[in-house]
């Protein structure tokens, strides 16, 4: 009677023992994906680069000494037509070229002849005096001008007629273009220019004529230039 027993509990634990230990006998089972298979990317197609050839083919070096296009000349001035019979003297307004020296609302005032000079206006729009027998003699407000580096300017104190005059020649390579008068009463204060092409002296003598009437009028006397 022991000895089935003894039997009957040792079946019973072999099979409680198997079972147990039938996960550690079994092979073991894995969830996880299994590794996916990576697929070599296809080559990209080689660009062929053409050879290029470069031939160069050497120049004699030479400098380009065609001289610079002179200034062309200024156009010549378009004078009113001389009067025909004799005429007074007549008179020319203007701005003075110093405002900051000059009472407001005043204007120069010069007095010229009719029949040697021409009240006009340049290429530049500016009221000018060019004389009908001296050709490209021209009086003008002074405006302001360079001078190259070889040019000079001398400057002297004048009395012409009862103005007292800074004049300022201007000399360029030995040659005088033009000439500055810079003067007034007490009232105005203003600048002219008188230029020249040749027979300087004979132009300048005739520009200080009028330049030795320089007075001043105030602007509601002032007398309008014809066309301006």
């Amino acid at each position: 009677m022991r000895t089935r027993w003894t039997i009957t509990a040792t079946l019973t634990l072999i099979l409680v023992f198997s079972a147990g230990c039938s996960p550690l006998l079994s092979p073991a089972r894995s969830s996880a994906a299994p590794p996916a298979t990576l697929t070599p990317r296809a080559a990209l197609p080689s660009t062929a680069v053409p050879a290029v050839s470069v031939t160069l083919t050497p120049q004699a070096f030479s400098l380009d000494l065609t001289p610079l296009p002179t200034p062309s000349a200024l156009p010549t001035l378009e004078l009113p037509t001389a009067p025909a019979y004799p005429q007074g003297m007549q008179v020319w307004d203007g701005l003075p070229t110093y405002p900051a020296e000059s009472r407001p609302d005043f204007y120069f005032r010069v007095w010229f002849d009719p029949a040697s000079w021409a009240l006009t206006t340049n290429q530049f729009g500016y009221p000018v005096l060019a004389n009908r027998s001296l050709a490209g003699c021209v009086l003008g407000p002074a405006v302001g001008r360079g001078l190259p580096f070889s040019g000079s300017v001398d400057h002297e104190v004048r009395r012409i007629g009862a103005v007292t005059y800074q004049v300022s020649t201007a000399s360029v390579s030995g040659v005088t273009p033009f000439v500055n008068y810079a003067g007034g009463n007490g009232v105005i204060y203003t600048a002219f220019e008188v230029a020249f092409v040749d027979q300087a002296e004979l132009c300048l003598t005739a520009a200080e004529g009028v330049l030795g009437t320089l007075s001043s009028v105030p602007l509601s006397e002032a007398t309008a230039i014809p066309g301006q």
